[in-house]
């Protein structure tokens, strides 16, 4: 049985080719975080005034964005 946890098979996964639905959850997850990112941004600049709850939003929506792009990036096609 293969180790699936060591360095080399992380680095082999991440260089081998991510199917095309993969690659479009990573751009899913590109997106969410860089608008979760913009709206963190906007409100602890001062430059514009949010509730908070929509921050939190914000910070959950990032965040989830992040892991959805590592995640999908580990994934490749069947051996």
């Amino acid at each position: 049985m293969k180790d699936n946890l060591s360095a080399n098979n992380l680095v082999e996964r991440i260089s081998e080719p991510t199917p095309p639905f993969w690659k479009k959850v990573r751009r899913i997850g590109l997106i969410a975080s860089a608008l979760g990112g913009a709206v963190i941004a906007a409100v602890t600049t001062g430059g514009v005034a949010l509730p908070g709850a929509v921050l939190a939003v914000a910070k959950v929506v990032a965040t989830v964005g992040g892991t959805v792009v590592a995640a999908s990036s580990l994934t490749s096609t069947e051996r």
